[in-house]
């Protein structure tokens, strides 16, 4: 039971932020670009798949840069969700699924994904 509800806050909280930024906060650096831009099934399944890969991905990246992440007391992480943010983007992009993510210059995207490690971690407290 504790799983699904992780999964259910994430994907909803994923996707409510995903809205928000490509709605709201354009200037941050996230823009999607499809004919669905508004459908909430879109935002869904943009959410699963920002919970897969923070889940497998980071998993596995967070245990080969542990060493890196201990001598920088954990920034390192900030670098790795950033990083996880273009693979995020570029897997979207791949399946050509009529979604293309678009994310701007790096300063916006750092501050994107400190944005979204923030929201996460917030999830992960409740």
């Amino acid at each position: 039971m504790k799983y699904i509800k992780h999964f259910v806050l994430y994907v909803v909280f994923g996707s409510g932020l995903l809205y928000v930024m490509a709605h709201y906060f354009p200037w941050l650096g996230f823009s999607l670009q499809s004919e669905y831009a508004n459908d909430i099934i879109i935002y869904l399944f943009l959410g699963i798949i920002s919970w897969l890969i923070n889940i497998v991905l980071k998993w596995i990246l967070g245990l080969l840069t542990l060493p890196i992440s201990a001598l920088t007391f954990g920034i390192f992480s900030l670098i790795l969700n950033f990083v996880l943010l273009y693979v995020f983007e570029q897997f979207v992009n791949y399946l050509d699924l009529w979604i293309y993510i678009i994310l701007w210059n790096v300063v916006q995207v750092f501050v994107l994904s400190c944005l979204l490690s923030f929201v996460y971690f917030l999830v992960k407290k409740i």
